[in-house]
């Protein structure tokens, strides 16, 4: 559910989670059509759900650019709620992916640049340097 975070707080429903300043105006929200029927385990003012998205946004699902987008992050959730048999809906309207987040990325731009270099043909290998 998009929601502006510039709204009154009487405007966003009552499972809207904004995720702090470095997130302003994102904010994750299940439905809120009617009270909770299941039981959530609660730590530190969030369910499993909020504790799964704040680690995805934390660096869970950073690409090898260092690019945290939300189907990445959809995903991450998803896949950590498999046991519980619960199921993150995700919705979007967007001609490209915008990163919520950037970090360092685990492989620097020039060193991609090279790749087509290293791995000439699809079965190359590598020769790695143990030391």
């Amino acid at each position: 559910m998009a929601v502006n975070t510039n709204d009154a707080p009487s405007q966003l429903p009552r499972s809207a989670v904004i995720l702090g300043p470095t997130l302003p105006n994102l904010v994750v929200a299940a439905p809120g059509f009617e009270p909770a029927t299941q039981p959530s385990a609660e730590s530190n003012g969030g369910g499993l759900f909020t504790c799964l998205v704040c680690s995805a946004l934390d660096g869970g699902t950073v690409d090898v650019r260092g690019k945290v987008t939300a189907p990445a992050v959809y995903s991450y959730v998803d896949e950590a709620l498999g046991p519980w048999d619960q199921r993150p809906v995700f919705k979007s309207h967007v001609s490209k992916l915008i990163p919520l987040r950037h970090a360092p990325p685990s492989v620097g731009p020039d060193t991609l640049r090279r790749f087509p270099i290293l791995f000439q043909i699809p079965d190359s290998e590598f020769p790695l340097d143990p030391s």
